[in-house]
């Protein structure tokens, strides 16, 4: 009587798995071999030497993973995408606050939602209130813009 084969494991699928000893780097796996790209595992970005030029998040030098990852390693969720609509709601009622919600040009985001909540404040004063009025005018609306051009980005 011959004794029957175990059923090999099928390779796990193409995606971002955790490089093996270094637990902030992220490798692609094509679902037949292992690429060369990394990625940060703070933010998602791809690696192109020792420090991640989005976070600034360093890679440790974890050797490359060589072997198929097994079906126990679990890959990130994919990032959570945000509404275009609320970004620039939320840019039209408080400028700078869709890239923060939308966390794109974060600093870019809160500056300007540093400067509209002093101009909102100063507004409060009667020679202010024109001055308020004019820079929400302008801000808002290129807020607006710009959030909405750097979501298509992050779509395609």
């Amino acid at each position: 009587m011959s004794e029957a084969a175990a059923p090999a494991t099928p390779p796990a699928p193409p995606g971002w798995y955790d490089a093996p000893g270094d637990p902030l780097t992220r490798q692609f796996w094509d679902g037949q071999e292992w690429r060369p790209n990394l990625k940060c595992g703070s933010c998602g970005s791809l690696l192109a030497g020792n420090v991640c030029a989005s976070c600034g998040a360093r890679n440790t030098g974890g050797p490359l993973a060589q072997s198929p990852p097994g079906r126990s390693v679990s890959t990130s969720a994919p990032p959570e995408e945000k509404s275009v609509g609320l970004a620039l709601f939320l840019n039209f009622l408080w400028p700078g606050m869709g890239h923060i919600y939308a966390n794109v040009k974060v600093e870019f985001g809160i500056i300007i939602a540093v400067i509209g909540g002093i101009n909102f404040l100063l507004s409060f004063t009667l020679i202010w209130i024109p001055i308020a009025i004019i820079c929400w005018a302008i801000t808002a609306p290129w807020t607006m813009i710009d959030v909405n051009t750097q979501l298509k980005k992050q779509i395609s």
